[in-house]
């Protein structure tokens, strides 16, 4: 499972440069069972001595048409690449929100939601997600 790491991690990194650019936004693509709750995006923030920061402020932007979406508490791995200083972070879990997604009983099919974060500098992130459902 990929993280999304707060205050200068590779991915906020990446998704602040990408938000800050118009067009759409950036999607991310993901599958799930049908009615099974579908784990999709852990939420972490953690500083550069590798102390948990707390929770990131998410807020749903688009709802989903054929199902939920629900932030459940969580701990993850975060993934810094080598070259980043919080690389050394990536060798514990750490409190996360994981965004979940449950598609609507027996639905087949396609379904889309956004959210948006915002970082440390109260920068406001969004993403996202298209979902196929089998």
């Amino acid at each position: 499972m990929r993280s999304f790491l707060v205050s200068g991690a590779a991915l906020l990194s990446a998704f602040a440069s990408i938000a800050s650019e118009a067009g759409p936004l950036p999607v991310l693509e993901r599958v799930a069972r049908s009615g099974l709750a579908q784990p999709l995006f852990p939420v972490i923030g953690v500083d550069p001595t590798c102390k948990p920061m707390g929770k990131v402020p998410i807020s749903l932007v688009e709802t989903p048409q054929n199902g939920r979406v629900t932030i459940v508490d969580g701990m993850d791995f975060t993934n810094f690449g080598p070259d980043n200083p919080r690389f050394r972070c990536n060798t514990r879990k750490f409190p996360s929100q994981v965004l979940t997604y449950t598609s609507a009983p027996g639905y087949v099919g396609e379904d889309k939601f956004s959210v948006e974060l915002i970082d440390s500098f109260g920068a406001p992130l969004r993403r996202e997600f298209h979902i196929v459902v089998r």
